[in-house]
């Protein structure tokens, strides 16, 4: 009895209140009842079994697997502190995967778990989300105009480890794996895949929880794409039409696609949604000027390497940017006139 704490009855010398002091059948130590029912002549039986989930030690009656039965150090009567006493029982290396939730580094189990019996599943103090914003502001998670699913309903832990995880953010895997659980992998696996996305960073462009734009974007289209891509390349004095109105979707995929450049079909098949006339009437591409017999008719295509670029096919992007120019008609190089265009590969 020189420890800290001391059990009531223990205290007060009521020994023979636990147990029989000639002869019992419930224990070599001579318990007046069976192990099962021996705290329930004091503690309320009803508010310790009565839940959605009970801790082990209860269901089977062995409150000494936690607690000394006559004094203790520890306030409670517990034989060790927390969380030295959970890891008895739980496997310790579960909670030292490399990235430790504050209350688990700390040793608070009890900040989340109610150590007997609760109304929640796997003991829980309250109900996701609700327990994670006892600490986590609501407002960072569910104020946006859209909110992502796991988080409007309260399911954090879809993708977060409570305890301790081997990723940053206490996430349950990789990013880009755990994005997959909910989002279909093959729809992201074309030939040609975005960089952030590749290696990983689905987070570079989405937030993980709420967001004010459309699809959980960090920001709005072009704003977005220009934190990686030189916005100068789009800026110059002849823009685009979809680049000057912020519309990249209209020509790029944005995970990935089967097409160079992300692009959302081949080249000129791209260029022909809104470029068809050109097809179709006096162009390079459909007639060249000054033609002779036996001469090709029109520019050649998919069919040549562009000298310029070796490696790659002659295309619409041969002659023209896609995005910006300084000079007239997106031509790609410095022209006074179309016919100037030629002189850059026709040497």
């Amino acid at each position: 009895m020189s420890k800290k704490n001391a059990h009531f009855p223990a205290e007060a010398g009521m020994c023979n209140f636990c147990h029989d002091p000639h002869s019992s059948e419930h224990s070599s130590k001579l318990l007046a009842f069976d192990t099962t029912e021996l705290c329930f002549q004091c503690h309320d039986k009803g508010a310790l079994r009565s839940g959605q989930s009970i801790h082990q030690p209860i269901i089977l009656g062995n409150c000494s697997a936690c607690h000394d039965p006559h004094s203790g150090d520890d306030k409670n009567l517990l034989l060790k502190s927390t969380p030295d006493l959970c890891y008895s029982c739980h496997e310790k290396k579960m909670f030292e995967l490399g990235v430790l939730h504050e209350p688990v580094e700390d040793g608070r189990c009890l900040a989340c778990h109610d150590a007997h019996v609760s109304r929640n599943e796997n003991l829980m103090a309250s109900k996701q989300p609700d327990l994670c914003f006892t600490c986590h502001d609501q407002k960072n998670y569910t104020s946006g105009k859209n909110v992502h699913r796991p988080v409007a309903s309260g399911r954090c832990s879809t993708c977060h480890n409570p305890h301790s995880s081997k990723s940053n953010n206490m996430l349950a895997k990789s990013t880009k794996a755990l994005c997959f659980d909910c989002h279909m992998e093959q729809e992201f696996m074309g030939r040609n895949q975005h960089g952030p996305f590749k290696i990983g960073m689905c987070s570079d462009c989405h937030d993980a929880h709420q967001s004010e734009g459309k699809k959980l974007l960090h920001d709005t289209v072009p704003k977005l794409c220009y934190k990686c891509h030189n916005a100068e390349g789009f800026r110059r004095a002849k823009v685009h039409k979809p680049v000057a109105d912020g519309r990249c979707y209209d020509c790029h995929g944005i995970h990935s696609t089967s097409d160079r450049g992300l692009l959302k079909t081949d080249v000129d098949d791209n260029c022909k949604k809104c470029h068809k006339r050109n097809f179709d009437r006096p162009h390079p591409v459909t007639k060249l000027p000054k033609a002779k017999d036996g001469e090709a008719k029109n520019h050649p295509l998919s069919t040549v390497e562009n000298p310029r670029r070796p490696g790659t096919r002659m295309s619409c992007s041969g002659c023209h940017d896609p995005h910006s120019s300084d000079w007239g008609n997106l031509f790609r190089y410095e022209t006074e006139k179309p016919a100037d265009l030629c002189k850059y590969c026709h040497r």
